[in-house]
């Protein structure tokens, strides 16, 4: 059990509890950029459970994360634009079956930080146990299910189709760059559900992971980083509302795959120099 007194809606854990004691630290002063793990150097801030330690009015800090400025905002772009280098990048032009392959090893790695991605969601945003080990599994069975739909698209491709007449073929192609934005209910799965749609058909992205529940991504970079080609897949940490509209007013981004208010979606949009083009 995560927490072991409600005093009003406040949660409190003893010192000496086994769950405190083996409380996560993740270090998030690094971020993902061009297939590279770097060092953070700038600015971080502490990341703090929503539980108090008890007999204290201290929340318990579970980790920290970088505050990245637009400067190193717009460099996760220009790394995934590079990658995408309109549609002739080493990611989209490779085989379905090789970013298959791609897609599972990242799976593979993913699973061997079960638990703690689990337990850093326990902490960081209170969920119990069942429903973090729910979302983790129900992440997991969502990509596996991808890969099936992929598959079954990719033998749909090979039949004719006849319409009015024409016979063809058709075949699906990645679109071009997305900004993707997760919620902090769900960081770790509904982060997911837009991304990896997105980057198996061959689209590279830039990643801005939430304020709250952003230590369950720190956990999964280095598995982005070894599993996929540089700069497929980007990380931006911090501020939102300083990293987010600058990307967007270069016009740059192709897909904007959000989960949030549609006061804040709408605002992102209006960035953009061409929003019909989204």
């Amino acid at each position: 059990k995560l927490t072991k007194m409600a005093t009003g809606k406040r949660l409190t854990i003893k010192a000496d509890d086994p769950m405190y004691i083996n409380r996560p630290n993740i270090n998030g002063a690094k971020f993902l950029c061009n297939g590279e793990v770097r060092a953070w150097t700038g600015k971080i801030a502490d990341v703090e459970s929503p539980i108090f330690l008890e007999g204290t009015e201290n929340k318990i800090i579970i980790g920290n994360q970088a505050r990245m400025s637009p400067a190193e905002a717009l460099e996760a772009l220009d790394a995934a634009v590079g990658a995408w280098n309109k549609g002739k990048g080493e990611w989209p032009q490779m085989t379905l079956t090789d970013r298959i392959k791609c897609m599972e090893a990242f799976v593979a790695k993913l699973k061997t930080k079960r638990d703690t991605i689990v337990n850093v969601l326990m902490w960081e945003i209170c969920k119990v146990r069942a429903d973090a080990e729910k979302e983790f599994d129900r992440t997991m069975d969502y990509i596996a299910a991808t890969i099936a739909a992929v598959k079954q698209m990719r033998q749909d491709d090979t039949k004719m189709l006849d319409s009015s007449g024409v016979i063809a073929q058709q075949h699906r192609l990645p679109i071009g760059v997305m900004l993707n934005l997760g919620p902090f209910n769900y960081p770790f799965n509904e982060t997911y559900t837009t991304l990896i749609p997105a980057i198996i058909m061959g689209n590279t992205a830039v990643m801005k992971i939430p304020n709250v529940g952003a230590l369950a991504h720190m956990e999964t970079m280095e598995a982005f980083a070894e599993c996929f080609p540089k700069g497929v897949v980007n990380f931006i940490s911090g501020a939102g509302r300083e990293t987010m509209p600058p990307i967007m007013a270069t016009g740059k981004v192709d897909i904007f795959a959000f989960i949030g208010t549609s006061k804040a979606a709408d605002a992102l949009v209006k960035a953009h120099p061409c929003p019909h083009r989204l």
